[in-house]
C-alpha cells in the first residue's frame, strides 16, 4: 500500500527525531543562496512593512479586533516562537482575550492544568509532567514556561478578577501498538493507536466547546499543519510525487468550516517542506523572497507581524515547495492570512532541552508512548531519550544552511 505524502501525525513525529532527521543526511557545507529581488518589488515590500509595522504582539493582539480564533503555526522547537507566546499572555489579558489553546498538552490533563496555573505555588514537576504526558520527547522548558506565563499572570490578578486559562487540545495517542515501522502502514494498528480519536477532529472539536460555543476569543498555538484554516495541504504520493488530493480535516480546515473568516492562520516564519518530497531538506519560505528582504532591513524592522492576504506579500509566488502542488499558480496568499518575522533564519536558537526529562523511573512509560519503534528496545536508556531531545532542539545545527 502506497502511502499518502501528507504530513500525518505519525509522520511528522518520526521524522522529527535525529534518527530521521534530512539535516543529519547531508553532508555539503555551503550555504543557501538567496535570491536577488528586482528592485521595484524590493521597494513594494520594503514600503509596506516600513509603513504598517507592528511588532508581532501588536500585529496578533490587535487581530482579535475582527476575529475570534487566531491560530499561530509553529515550525517546533524554536525559541523565539514559544518566548513570543509566553510575552503575549499578558498582553492577551489586557485586550480581553483570556484562552489560549496549545497543542502540546492534552485536553485530559486539563482539570491539573486549571490546578497548574491558578495555585498559590507553582509547581514546576506538574508541568513537566503535562509535557510528558502528551509525547515524552517534548522535554523542553520554554514549553512548560508557557504555563508558567498565565501562572505568573493570574497569581497577581485582584481577586474576583476573571483569570487566564490554557486548554490542552491534544488526545493522547497508544504508541504501545506500534512495534515496527510496517505498523505505520497498517490501518489496523493505526486505529487502535487513535481509538480516541483523529487529532486534528478531535483538537477541533475542544476549539469548538471550549471557545466557540461559549462564545470566547482564543489564541491558537500548534505546528503550522494544525493550524491551516483556508489553505488546504496537499497528499503527494512519496513514490511518485504526484498530487492525489487535499487534506480536508486539519484542526484549522474544520474550525474554518463552522465559523469562516472569524477564524485565522498565522505562520511564524520557518521553513518549508521540500517539493522533493517530505525526506529531502526544507526550503527556504516563499523561495527565499522573505529572507532575501530580511537581510535589508534595519533590525527593527526585522521583528513583525503583518497581514499576507490583500498585499504585496501575498503575491508572492514560490515554485521550490511541496506546499504548491494542486494549486495553479500558487502564491503566498493562499497560504495563510497574516506572517510574523522575529529575526533570520539562521538568527534562531532552538528550545532548552530539561534535564534528565527522561528517568530510570519514567523510562519504560517512555518506550510505551514512543512512536519510533527504534526507542522501545530493551537497549535503549533514559540518556538516549534525553539525548534525542538535545539533538531535536540543536536549531542552529539544523537550520545551518540558511543565511
Amino acid at each position: 500500500m502506497k502511502r499518502s505524502m501528507h504530513i500525518s501525525v505519525v509522520a511528522f513525529i518520526l521524522t522529527i527525531t535525529i534518527i530521521n532527521c534530512p539535516y543529519a543526511q547531508e553532508k555539503k557545507k555551503d550555504k543557501y543562496e538567496l535570491p536577488e529581488l528586482c528592485p521595484a518589488l524590493k521597494s513594494e515590500l520594503l514600503g509596506y512593512i516600513v509603513a504598517a509595522h507592528q511588532t508581532p504582539e501588536e500585529y496578533l493582539t490587535g487581530k482579535f479586533t475582527e476575529h475570534d480564533i487566531i491560530f499561530v503555526g509553529e515550525f517546533h522547537r524554536i525559541k523565539q516562537h514559544v518566548l513570543l507566546i509566553q510575552h503575549l499572555i499578558p498582553k492577551l489579558y489586557e485586550n480581553g482575550i483570556y484562552n489560549l489553546g496549545i497543542e502540546c498538552a492534552l485536553y485530559e490533563d486539563q482539570a491539573t492544568i486549571d490546578s497548574l496555573i491558578l495555585s498559590d505555588t507553582y509547581d514546576e514537576s506538574q508541568a513537566h509532567g503535562v509535557l510528558f504526558n502528551q509525547f515524552p520527547f517534548w522535554g523542553y522548558q520554554e514549553y512548560a514556561d508557557i504555563f508558567k506565563a498565565a501562572w505568573l499572570l493570574n497569581k497577581d490578578l485582584p481577586e474576583g478578577s476573571r483569570t487566564f486559562r490554557i486548554v490542552g487540545l491534544n488526545v493522547k495517542a497508544d504508541w504501545s501498538h506500534i512495534t515496527c515501522t510496517e505498523d505505520r502502514d497498517n490501518p489496523d494498528v493505526m486505529k487502535l493507536i487513535w481509538e480516541k480519536g483523529d487529532p486534528d477532529e478531535f483538537m477541533a472539536t475542544v476549539i469548538m466547546k471550549e471557545f466557540i460555543d461559549k462564545q470566547e476569543k482564543a489564541l491558537v498555538f500548534s505546528g503550522s499543519h494544525h493550524a491551516f484554516t483556508e489553505y488546504k495541504q496537499p497528499r503527494v504520493d512519496p513514490a511518485t510525487l504526484e498530487f492525489t488530493g487535499f487534506v480536508e480535516n486539519r484542526m484549522g480546515n474544520l474550525v474554518y468550516d463552522r465559523i469562516g473568516k472569524k477564524a485565522i492562520t498565522i505562520m511564524l516564519h520557518a521553513p518549508w517542506i521540500n517539493a522533493k518530497g517530505y525526506d529531502h531538506p526544507y526550503v527556504y519560505p516563499v523561495d527565499g523572497m522573505i529572507d532575501a528582504l530580511l537581510s535589508s532591513l534595519p533590525v527593527f524592522y526585522r521583528n513583525v507581524g503583518f497581514d499576507v492576504k490583500g498585499t504585496p506579500f501575498g503575491s508572492l509566488p514560490a515554485k521550490k515547495t511541496l506546499y504548491t502542488f494542486g494549486y495553479k499558480g500558487f502564491l503566498f496568499a493562499d497560504f495563510c492570512d497574516g506572517y510574523i518575522c522575529q529575526c533570520a533564519l539562521s538568527a534562531y536558537s532552538g528550545v532548552t532541552p530539561i534535564d534528565e526529562f527522561i528517568t530510570d523511573e519514567t523510562l519504560e512509560a517512555a518506550k510505551l508512548s514512543s512512536p519510533n519503534p527504534a526507542f522501545k528496545a530493551d537497549s535503549i536508556t533514559a540518556e538516549d531519550f534525553n539525548t534525542a531531545i538535545r539533538k531535536d532542539a540543536d536549531i542552529p545545527y539544523r537550520f545551518r544552511k540558511y543565511k
